[in-house]
């Protein structure tokens, strides 16, 4: 593995009135834009929300942080936790990523066990995308250093409709350790609503924390999907490290879209999102898999 991908800052912690600092060594992946650190070293859960923040604060463009860790025998290849304990599919699809460059493989299919997901999760990663068995919707890549990635994500524990507070009906579909509203942002605009993302940003922030306490939610997405364009903008709030942004891509987000649509259709589909970090594809059905594919650059 390219040792010039693993960086280290000082981190500083306050604890029992003193500071203490700590060197961490970390990954920075660019899963379809949604830049996400990958903490190498053991941290204490109680102690890695806070180093998560201070290292994101080193690292401005990051949009979330998880850390992991490689066990030395079991059931799984390698364990990620989230900072706020959600669920990820891109940093998941990075996790394997990272796996395969440790182990010296340029595919393969990696058992990731993830925060959020009751059961582990299965990635298949390849660095040159020909092998058709792996990753049947891509094409090969000629830069070593992206990776592409396909996530048997988990599926939905509920796919339903509610009603908020102010009356907005909204469908919502909830995994094990994040929840995702859908508006679909073509539909708001022939009828003047005023929920879209470009229209109503401001609202969009101080209404998806009281959703997410209304929800009861580990976590909170509020994906705006313009299927006319087929264009997805994710905003994604977890309440457990204190994380509010507007994503430059969402893997579960995309998931939920997938599969809120094959509820609809009640039948297998499969989508391209565009997103502001690049393109995610989904493929679900109303009983069967649900897959996310896309690509990570290590930076």
């Amino acid at each position: 593995m390219n040792p010039s991908i693993i960086h280290s800052a000082a981190i500083s912690l306050c604890q029992e009135n003193k500071k203490l600092t700590r060197e961490i060594h970390y990954l920075t992946a660019d899963p379809t834009g949604n830049i996400t650190l990958l903490i190498l070293d053991p941290v204490p859960a109680g102690e890695q929300a806070a180093v998560a923040s201070e290292l994101m604060k080193k690292e401005p463009s990051a949009e979330q942080a998880g850390f992991l860790t490689v066990p030395e025998s079991g059931q799984y290849d390698i364990i990620l936790r989230m900072a706020g304990g959600e669920f990820c599919g891109n940093a998941s699809m990075s996790a394997a990523a990272y796996y395969s460059m440790l182990k010296g493989t340029s595919c393969g299919r990696i058992t990731v066990k993830v925060s959020g997901a009751r059961e582990p999760v299965i990635a298949a990663v390849s660095s040159c995308s020909s092998d058709p068995e792996v990753l049947p919707h891509t094409v090969s890549d000629s830069n070593t250093n992206v990776w592409h990635g396909a996530v048997e994500m988990p599926p939905a524990r509920s796919i339903q409709t509610v009603c908020f507070p102010g009356g907005r009906v909204l469908p919502v579909v909830t995994f094990d350790g994040i929840s995702h509203i859908i508006l679909d942002t073509s539909t708001e605009k022939k009828s003047d609503s005023c929920t879209g993302q470009e229209m109503d940003m401001e609202t969009s922030q101080i209404l998806i924390k009281e959703w997410c306490r209304f929800l009861k939610a580990d976590a909170l997405g509020m994906m705006f999907w313009d299927r006319e364009a087929g264009t997805l903008t994710p905003l994604v709030y977890v309440p457990a490290a204190d994380t509010l942004f507007w994503e430059s891509a969402c893997g579960s987000g995309s998931a939920a879209v997938g599969s809120w649509l094959a509820s609809q259709e009640n039948t297998e589909v499969s989508i391209s999102l565009k997103q502001p970090g690049g393109l995610l594809e989904i493929t679900a059905s109303p009983d069967g898999p649900l897959l996310l594919r896309g690509t990570v650059q290590f930076i």
